[in-house]
């Protein structure tokens, strides 16, 4: 899933764990809290959001990148260190949102009786497609043809003739079942950016 889904997942309650909204404050003293003395909120335009950003570093330990990788994923707030640093940190935040997304949406497949029905899939081995179409009827009727091959990676289809719209609660499915499989897909479509 690319970046903007995955913020966009944490922060939707049902799909992850729910969450009560934090202060950038706080978040901003748990991050200074793992070792790290200037930290500053930035508003990023292109992520158009928030992003706490780590400066003054060039060096951390993996203790304290773990630490403000939980903060991250605690708070759903990105955080960014000067490069190389940042590249190391994205490395390991990426692994932990990865394994955090699968753990909390298997939770929410156990919450509503569909664990057990979780369908297997393998990354080079299995057809995307076929599998795609499991995750479907898994989601039920609604999420029937969601999923199409597009520009060579898989997507779901949203706002065309053939499939108009999901509701929330079958788009959640459809993340979650994702999730829980190792299943990764994106969107393909126009994206905005303001002129500079």
């Amino acid at each position: 899933m690319t970046l903007a889904l995955l913020l966009w997942a944490a922060a939707v309650p049902g799909v992850g764990v729910s969450r009560l909204p934090v202060s950038r404050e706080v978040a901003v003293e748990r991050l200074k809290a793992c070792g790290f003395a200037q930290v500053a909120v930035r508003d990023d335009r292109e992520l158009q959001e928030d992003v706490l950003t780590v400066s003054h570093v060039t060096q951390a330990s993996q203790r304290q990148l773990t630490c403000a990788a939980k903060v991250s994923l605690w708070s759903v707030t990105y955080v960014q260190f000067p490069e190389p640093l940042n590249q190391k940190y994205q490395r390991l935040y990426w692994r932990m949102a990865e394994e955090k997304d699968r753990r909390d949406a298997r939770a929410w497949l156990q919450r509503r009786g569909l664990l057990a029905k979780l369908p297997t899939y393998a990354k080079g081995r299995t057809d995307d497609l076929t599998f795609g179409r499991k995750v479907e009827a898994l989601c039920g009727p609604k999420a029937k043809g969601a999923f199409a091959r597009d520009h060579g990676m898989m997507t779901i289809r949203m706002g065309t003739i053939e499939h108009p719209s999901l509701d929330d609660e079958t788009f959640k499915c459809l993340i979650n079942v994702s999730s829980a499989a190792g299943f990764k897909w994106g969107f393909v479509g126009n994206e905005y950016y303001e002129k500079k």
